[in-house]
């Protein structure tokens, strides 16, 4: 038998079914980590910068690139015409795509996927979206900065040498702005993390960061990290706290290499309440006619089931 939850603090429910479940292994799907024979040249490698956007910068070792930030090709947002918002003849309500859309190449090894990083590298790509954020943040018409990154086709990655994205733009999502209602006064998810971090559906954790499968998760196998400290996102950690987020991160990325699915990861940056937290969403489930007509997700895994195998249990 199955249940109906309701996310912590959103007005949000799923529908945990798993009269059709099947164990982790069943899910896997042959992944290679290399990349495939092409004859299409890769303008994220090595050789073929002047292929892409003009660079905004770009992070060494031994005299050569690691990784370089780019404007998107394609933007979804483009810095230019109207940033304010407004409403005409009541319904009607509206801006120009004001923002920046950026990529960051992970690496310059065109075959390497984010679960095999050293953790050298991949602090240093957690270092670059702190400093990318921090430069965003710094136009006063980009209302929030979002770091998100696709990882296989059906996470909606377009190009297979591996990159993360950063969409800065003129609004606050929504979803940002209820969970920063409800940590107005007292923050929400202080209380969850210490009922959680003990729970059945507990994961990972060290001495910054807790990471567990959220209760009423919408994806099987998702799972959040949150940071123990109230702090409102990633630009407020200091060095040895990033380091541990990374040493976390890859535990769960490792985990993620072996169910061999597709999956996003997305940063949740507080603005004034919210407390910081990391969401990895795995891509199982495809959402049909249910979910869209009701926005009430059925998700196949028990939470609590999902945090015995990130266990190893």
């Amino acid at each position: 038998m199955g249940e109906l939850r309701k996310d912590y603090v959103l007005e949000k429910f799923v529908i945990i079914s798993d009269t059709r479940k099947d164990r982790p292994h069943d899910f896997h799907k042959q992944q290679n980590t290399q990349a495939a024979p092409t004859n299409k040249i890769c303008s994220f490698c090595p050789g073929n910068e002047l292929l892409t956007t003009k660079e905004i910068m770009h992070i060494e070792k031994d005299n050569k690139w690691i990784m370089r930030v780019i404007p998107n090709k394609f933007p979804a947002l483009e810095l230019k015409g109207k940033s304010q918002i407004t409403t005409d003849n009541q319904y009607y309500t509206y801006s120009d795509n004001y923002g920046q859309h950026e990529i960051i190449i992970e690496t310059n090894k065109h075959g390497e996927q984010i679960y095999d990083y050293s953790r050298e590298h991949f602090i240093k790509l957690l270092h670059l979206y702190k400093a990318r954020i921090l430069v965003l943040n710094n136009n006063e018409k980009i209302e929030y900065v979002q770091v998100i990154k696709n990882h296989g086709k059906d996470a909606g990655a377009s190009i297979e040498h591996s990159h993360s994205q950063i969409f800065a733009y003129n609004m606050i999502p929504i979803t940002i702005q209820q969970k920063e209602k409800a940590c107005k006064d007292n923050c929400a998810y202080c209380e969850i993390i210490l009922r959680e971090k003990d729970s059945y559906r507990r994961c990972f954790e060290n001495n910054s960061f807790v990471a567990f499968t959220p209760y009423a998760s919408r994806f099987a196998y998702e799972i959040i990290i949150f940071s123990k400290q109230h702090k409102l996102s990633l630009i407020d950690f200091s060095d040895a706290e990033i380091k541990e987020l990374a040493e976390i991160m890859q535990k769960i990325l490792a985990k993620l290499k072996e169910l061999g699915q597709d999956f996003n990861f997305y940063f949740q940056n507080g603005i004034k309440n919210m407390h910081f937290h990391v969401e990895f969403t795995p891509r199982i489930n495809i959402f049909a006619g249910f979910e869209f007509a009701t926005e009430t997700v059925i998700n196949t895994i028990y939470p609590e089931d999902a945090a015995k195998w990130y266990r190893g249990e």
